[in-house]
């Protein structure tokens, strides 16, 4: 099963907790380095394996840039790479790539994080969501922000 097919039924959702704290701006060498180490994007990878119905697994990689501190939405990046194993008909590795924003709530959960993931390159335009399990899980989503009966077989972990 392609993972458009599956991000038909599924979006990607995902939390970036916290606030990078504001520096005032100074004159001394130290300090605008420590202000460009701080708005320096923050870099998260997740990795796992999806099932699939044709093959024996969807081996799929989540990096996403940038914080919730950042205002532009250029500044929140992502890429996803799928890649089929035993696939029957070896398709191709999936690449998507494109912009991320975050949300806050579910239907279940009015506190949840999610990230929904617009992808502007690759196969499918659909939106993707992944709910922030934990700080070091993510788990595929669908777009109406529920999760599947078999959420456990759709987490990412972190790297």
């Amino acid at each position: 099963m392609k993972l458009r097919t599956l991000s038909a039924t599924a979006a990607a959702a995902l939390l970036l907790a916290g606030c990078a704290s504001h520096q005032e701006e100074s004159g001394s060498d130290q300090q605008a380095i420590e202000k460009s180490e701080a708005s320096a994007p923050q870099t998260e990878t997740f990795k796992g394996t999806f099932p699939c119905r044709s093959c024996t697994g969807i081996d799929t990689t989540l990096t996403i840039e940038g914080d919730n501190s950042t205002a532009s939405a250029g500044d929140h990046t992502f890429t996803l790479d799928a890649n089929y194993k035993n696939h029957p008909k070896t398709p191709a590795a999936e690449h998507y790539q494109g912009s991320w924003g975050a949300l806050s709530g579910t239907p279940d959960d009015k506190s949840a994080k999610v990230i929904q993931l617009t992808p502007s390159e690759g196969n499918d335009k659909r939106d993707y969501y992944f709910l922030r399990v934990d700080d070091n899980t993510l788990e595929l989503i669908k777009p109406d922000l529920h999760r599947f009966e078999n959420g456990n077989a759709l987490r990412l972990k972190r790297q």
